[in-house]
């Protein structure tokens, strides 16, 4: 009976998730022991949307606001990201496959985080935040 208690709660969580402010370095702390980025990339079955749906999943578990956001190229193919609102620095963008910080997404501009540019020198043409509760998606 204690299960069925324990996954009834996950569940009503995560239909209606109760997200703390937190700060950047909290994000960072949860990203430190969160094992999203530990998985393995495979193009037929574990993409970068899985890693950022996972990367999401797992912050709502933890409180933590985040969501997925996705990146358009104008010669390259997407990617998808994910976003943490902090009560310091507003709103971060992580790269869900290493945990780097991108300093900023915006069109006109590259996407990178540290060394790695999923689009190389390719300019971002669309950004699109994705649906999530309490997210206005402006941007």
């Amino acid at each position: 009976m204690n299960t069925f208690f324990a996954l009834l709660s996950v569940y009503l969580m995560l239909l209606h998730p109760v997200f703390y402010p937190v700060t950047t370095q909290q994000v960072m702390d949860f990203l430190a022991q969160d094992k999203t980025d530990l998985r393995e990339y495979d193009k037929a079955s574990y993409v970068c949307a899985d890693f950022a749906h996972d990367l999401v999943n797992n912050a709502a578990l933890a409180h933590i606001k985040a969501w997925e956001v996705v990146i358009y190229f104008h010669h390259a193919i997407g990617h998808v990201i994910v976003a943490f609102q902090t009560n310091d620095n507003g709103v971060i963008y992580i790269e869900p496959q290493s945990d780097a910080t991108y300093p900023f997404i915006q069109a006109g501009f590259p996407a990178c985080a540290a060394n790695f540019c999923p689009g190389g020198p390719e300019y971002v043409r669309k950004v699109v935040n994705q649906a999530f509760p309490g997210n206005t998606g402006s941007r």
